[in-house]
């Protein structure tokens, strides 16, 4: 799907190269071959609400390991900054990493990566320090600036293969920081607005779109724009010849919208670039994205204050369930 916010997966590593630092946690780059053969990610939940800009960053964090790690993957989880967290927090939250972990080894097709989620919470378990340790162990990657200290100290020890160490400071490279960004997911209130946009293929509309376009309409008050890929920019897509034609899906969206909330005026805009007109029409205020896309949301704000106009509100849905809820997988499971 084509960024003019596209609301799963493709051209996500192009996403993820724009408008961030370069140790962002956002430049997850799909590899076509593992870098390394063991590593350990650690990850901080600071207590049992955690917050949503933290939790996205995690799941990118994710989706970079587990595109970057072929055999081993110890993630080391610590929830609150005590041990006096209720075990059943804990224990969802190591479920709900187990879960996201097999999603990402499924976009990344990486299913004999072996992972091994071990929480800091509990009496017994291995440590990052027993981890670190292990000669087989190539890598950890770390939002915790204690541990680069940690690090050195234990490389001391390893003798000839130093452990390497990838930082990404999430208070610096916080998706939110510093922009007009709302969560749904999160409790506090959504604005509303006149004018809304969002875009993608739309192609084989599943309840990704679906769950996009609603939040969409909900939070529009007149007129929403959507965009729908054309036909030609996706001539040169993996299994092109599969995706229906641009009339089609279009024909889709606006049956989706017309069942959701008739009343509304919607335009949809056959898109021959990548933004569409969320770069040319001033009287958009916002536009919807799942929480991959940000990064293109943040570079259409970027051109629409080159060219003097207001930069628009950016609300976005945490991605859920990418490696089956996609185009891209009913589309292989068409023959």
């Amino acid at each position: 799907m084509l960024l003019f916010l596209l609301s799963m997966t493709s051209i996500q590593a192009l996403l993820r190269y724009q408008s961030f630092p370069r140790n962002s946690l956002l430049q997850a780059v799909k590899n076509d071959k593992n870098l390394y053969n063991a590593a350990i990610l650690e990850l901080h939940r600071p207590d049992c609400v955690m917050p949503l800009h933290l939790l996205l960053e995690h799941d990118n964090l994710i989706s970079k390991v587990v595109k970057e790690t072929s055999d081993t993957l110890y993630v080391v989880v610590t929830i609150g900054n005590d041990n006096s967290q209720r075990i059943n927090d804990i224990n969802q939250y190591i479920s709900e990493l187990y879960e996201r972990l097999w999603d990402e080894m499924m976009n990344a097709n990486n299913l004999q990566l072996k992972c091994y989620v071990i929480s800091n919470n509990y009496d017994c378990f291995q440590s990052l320090n027993d981890l670190c340790k292990l000669p087989a162990v190539d890598i950890l990657y770390t939002t915790n600036s204690k541990s680069l200290e940690y690090v050195n100290r234990v490389n001391k020890e390893r003798g000839m293969k130093p452990l390497q160490v990838n930082y990404t400071d999430t208070a610096q490279n916080s998706i939110g920081k510093g922009n007009n960004i709302y969560f749904f997911e999160q409790k506090d209130k959504v604005p509303h607005y006149n004018v809304v946009s969002l875009g993608g293929t739309f192609d084989h509309l599943h309840n990704g779109h679906r769950k996009l376009l609603t939040l969409a309409l909900s939070v529009c008050k007149s007129s929403i724009v959507i965009g729908v890929t054309s036909d030609a920019m996706l001539s040169k897509k993996k299994n092109a010849e599969k995706i229906n034609k641009f009339e089609n899906r279009k024909n889709g969206v606006i049956e989706f919208v017309n069942n959701i909330k008739p009343i509304i005026t919607s335009q949809i805009v056959e898109l021959n670039d990548p933004y569409g007109p969320t770069i040319t029409n001033p009287d958009i205020e916002a536009i919807i994205v799942s929480s991959e896309t940000i990064p293109g949301a943040l570079k259409i704000n970027e051109i629409r204050i080159s060219k003097k106009m207001p930069a628009l509100d950016i609300l976005v849905t945490r991605r859920g369930q990418s490696a089956v809820l996609s185009s891209t997988f009913i589309r292989n499971l068409t023959k």
